[in-house]
């Protein structure tokens, strides 16, 4: 699970998924696949917290091990651009790599893919991805020991098959990860 709250406010769990729809890790796809958040996160008050509760999945729930646990607090500055904060957290037994954009004037939107003619082929996967363009990287400035980055051309992947089928409902809209 991983969660933001503010102090004084309700928690948003931005990423959660139960003990029997696990993900399985391999050399091969090492990092855990987290689709969310549903909203955007509002910052308003600082610092807001993260929360995170990672578990290796035992033979029973008594044997499960945690793998990750942390809780850190984050701190947004106010500033008129946009930037990327890149916060990486180590632990005995894992690193969580954590990035937040924070968009300035930014506004939400509904994005949806739809195929419109026919079915998606067999053995045919698909990434969908989405970015801010026309920020630039002109203010980065200090949070803590890292410096924040501009947000310029940075993907927020929708959807990435991994070389499964897609997932396509009757009306064919593609169901994507982010919504």
């Amino acid at each position: 699970m991983c969660s933001v709250w503010l102090p004084f406010a309700t928690r948003s769990i931005i990423f959660q998924r139960e003990r029997d729809d696990c993900q399985t890790l391999t050399e091969k796809d090492p990092y855990l696949v987290l689709a969310g958040p549903t909203r955007a996160v509002m910052f308003a008050l600082n610092p807001a917290i993260i929360e995170v509760d990672l578990k290796v999945k035992g033979t029973t729930e008594s044997k499960d091990v945690y793998l990750s646990f942390l809780v850190a607090p984050l701190r947004c500055y106010s500033t008129i651009f946009s930037h990327l904060f890149n916060r990486a957290y180590t632990s005995k037994l894992s690193t969580l790599e954590f990035s937040l954009g924070q968009i300035a004037f930014s506004v939400e939107d509904t994005i949806f893919v739809r195929g419109v003619h026919g079915s998606w082929p067999d053995g045919l996967h698909g990434l969908f991805a989405a970015f801010t363009t026309g920020f630039t990287d002109k203010c980065p400035f200090r949070v803590g020991d890292k410096y924040s980055t501009g947000t310029s051309d940075e993907r927020i992947i929708l959807l990435d098959s991994g070389g499964e089928k897609l997932p396509v409902a009757g009306d064919g809209k593609i169901k994507l990860s982010i919504r």
